[in-house]
Parts: structure tokens; C-alpha cells; sequence
């Protein structure tokens, strides 16, 4: 359940000029319920008050923002060979340039993998990490942190948050990666309903509904890389046939278009050559349109965002996909394509939602 808090969170979150009037009135709260509330991170030095602006209209609005000597956090992302974590702190986002890697071999090794970092990340800093946030490709039960099943990873039923929380003695959140990145980006974009999709070595989507990511009763909602778009054609690790992961995951683009070194170009340089381009884009835009007419026709979303790396492929990638799916969707659904608005969305994800979760518990307001 959404609460009152968590509105409050995410529109600070945002990073755009607040003042309290303005978070009363998207919260739909009172003033006083704000003023108690910002008062509380104003006293633990979580929050600062900017100096007033000249209003010809009567008093000047106070803005607040983060302070500079807040909490800062520990947040991460697991991909198919690498775990790579670095500092998030909530008034300038995922700090890149702070970012430690470390490789694993999927299965237990995942772990040792992320612990590793956190211990290497944690062991050089001035000051103490407020909590750690990982955002991991799989099926994920966020409430418990538990990685019910991550195929490309051999994950399966590990307790991912309690092997940390065990370890560092922090708050924790483990978050499967499109339902992160959806996250990050309705927060910096203040929009409430849209679907998220990305490839990598598999293909993740997420919806957000209301504000709040859709995870569904298993765990798995929007996962639209095990949509069947080509029935009868190659089997999938997890067992069908003809899955959008089988077509357009990093690997199988690198098979079909004989490619080793597509996956470094997409998430490390960013280029792919031009001549490998237009058959590749051509392939992306039809397979990845058939998955999303679907997506379109079943929950309506105002807004579909492509996620980095596949507007690595294209810069106008999010075009040629509207185009595409106006061709099969229904006249009533003028749904919107836009490229993601960060370039790190699961990790700025994972450390959006520890914030929250990290400030309801120091306030104790896990029940307003």
C-alpha cells in the first residue's frame, strides 16, 4: 500500500524544487502533516532550506532539498558476469565515477560476488553506508528479498537480502532490475502509469501503476521476455519456444549477426558499427513491436520507456517503434515511446526505494 510518506518520498526524490505547500498538495495532506514530516529531516540533517525567492505575490516560497551531509548508501546491479556497485546518495543519484566491479560466475558465486564489493566499497569510505540497495535480472520477491529463480544467473530461492543484511547490519532492498529502472524512472519523470522494457542478457519489462511497480502474484509481472512472438521457434532456457529473449537478448543478437563483442559495444561504448546497424535495428523493431502490441492491448499504458541499452542500438529507436506499433494497435490507444530519462535506471531504482524504505524506519513511519 502506498501511504502518505511514500508520495512524499518519491516527489522528493524527484529532485525538483519543492516547497511544503507543494508536496501538501500532491500528497493530498495537510500542511501540518508536511510540516512534521519535513521538520523530522530537517533536525536529522536529511533534508536543507534554500534560501527564499523574490515573489512579488507575498511570502516567498522556502524550497527544500537534500542536504549535502546526509545518508549515503551502498547500491548495485548484478548482470550476467559482473556485480558492480557504487555510491547513491538522494540529492545527486548513482555516483558512477565511485563504481566497483566484480565478476562472478552465476550461482553461489553471485553472492560472494556482491558481498566482495560491498566489503571493498564500505572498507575505503569517510563514512558509513545507511543501507544497501541491489538490483538483480530475474524473478524477484522484493518484500523478503528473496531471488526466486534468475535463469541466466542460476539463481534459484536465495536469500539475497538476508545474506547481506547478516553481513553489514544495514537496511537492505534487493529488487528484480526492470521493476527498479520502471521505479526510477516515474519518479524523475513525476509520471505514474507506464511499462518499462530492456534487453540484456535476457529482456525485462515492467509495469507502474499508480506510482508503484506491478510485481504480480509471483513475482514476475511484465516480464515480457518470455512473451511468445515466434511460436515453433528456438527454445528458450526456460523451456518455451520462440520467447522475444530468444530474438532480441544481447547474446542471441551477437549469434544472429555474428557479433562476439555486441554486448561490450552496447553497455560499456555504446556504438554499434554501421553496417551491422539497420538489420539489427529492423529485427529489434519488429520482434520487439509484436511483444508490446500485446502489452499495449492488455494494460494501457500512457507511456512505454526503452530502456539504455536497447537506445544504444538507435537514438531514435523509440520512433521507429511507435511507428510500428501504430500499426497494430487499437485507434483508442495512443500510448507514448520515450528513451529512459537516466542512464543507470535499476541502480538509481534500487537506491530510490532503500531511501524510502531506509527514512520511513527512522521516522517510524511505516503504518502513515
Amino acid at each position: 500500500m502506498t501511504t502518505a510518506a511514500d508520495v512524499v518520498f518519491r516527489m522528493l526524490l524527484s529532485r525538483k524544487p519543492l516547497s511544503r505547500a507543494d508536496l501538501a498538495r500532491h500528497a493530498q495532506v495537510s500542511r501540518t502533516y508536511i510540516a512534521n514530516l519535513t521538520d523530522q529531516l530537517l533536525r536529522a540533517c536529511i533534508l536543507r532550506e534554500s534560501g527564499a525567492d523574490f515573489s512579488p505575490l507575498g511570502r516567498p516560497p522556502v524550497w527544500l532539498s537534500w542536504s549535502d551531509d546526509g545518508p549515503r548508501y551502498i547500491v548495485g546491479i548484478v548482470d550476467s558476469r559482473n556485480v558492480s556497485l557504487g555510491w547513491f546518495t538522494p540529492g545527486t543519484g548513482y555516483l558512477h565515477q565511485s563504481s566497483v566491479t566484480v565478476p562472478h560466475t552465476g550461482g553461489a558465486t553471485v553472492i560472494d560476488a556482491t558481498l566482495a564489493g560491498i566489503e571493498q566499497i564500505a572498507n575505503g569510505a569517510s563514512q558509513p553506508a545507511e543501507g544497501i540497495g541491489v538490483a538483480i535480472p530475474g524473478i524477484v520477491d522484493t518484500e523478503r528479498g528473496v531471488v526466486v529463480q534468475a535463469i541466466n544467473l542460476n539463481l534459484r530461492n536465495v536469500l539475497f537480502k538476508d545474506s547481506i543484511a547478516q553481513r553489514f547490519k544495514v537496511p537492505v532492498t534487493v529488487m528484480r532490475a526492470p521493476e527498479a529502472a520502471a521505479f526510477a524512472e516515474s519518479i524523475v519523470r513525476s509520471e505514474s502509469d507506464l511499462f518499462y522494457v530492456d534487453t540484456g542478457w535476457g529482456v525485462g519489462g515492467c509495469v507502474v501503476q499508480g506510482g508503484s511497480p506491478v510485481e504480480g502474484y509471483h513475482h514476475s509481472g511484465g516480464e515480457i521476455g518470455h512473451v511468445v512472438v515466434q511460436p515453433g521457434g528456438h527454445t528458450c532456457r526456460c523451456g518455451q519456444q520462440g520467447c522475444l529473449e530468444t530474438l532480441i537478448s544481447i547474446p542471441k543478437l551477437s549469434e544472429r549477426f555474428h557479433d562476439d563483442g555486441l554486448w561490450q559495444k552496447l553497455t560499456r561504448d555504446s556504438k554499434v558499427p554501421s553496417g551491422l546497424q539497420p538489420g539489427l535495428v529492423q529485427d529489434v523493431v519488429h520482434w520487439l513491436s509484436l511483444a508490446l502490441v500485446s502489452v499495449v492491448s492488455l494494460i494501457d499504458p500512457k507511456t512505454i520507456i526503452i530502456g539504455p541499452i536497447l537506445q544504444h542500438l538507435d537514438e531514435n529507436l523509440a520512433d521507429k517503434l511507435k511507428t510500428e506499433l501504430n500499426r497494430h494497435r487499437l485507434p483508442e490507444h495512443h500510448v507514448q515511446l520515450a528513451a529512459a530519462a537516466i542512464p543507470f535506471p535499476a541502480v538509481e531504482g534500487a537506491g530510490m526505494a532503500l531511501v524510502i524504505e531506509d527514512l520511513k524506519l527512522r521516522l517510524k513511519l511505516s503504518r502513515t
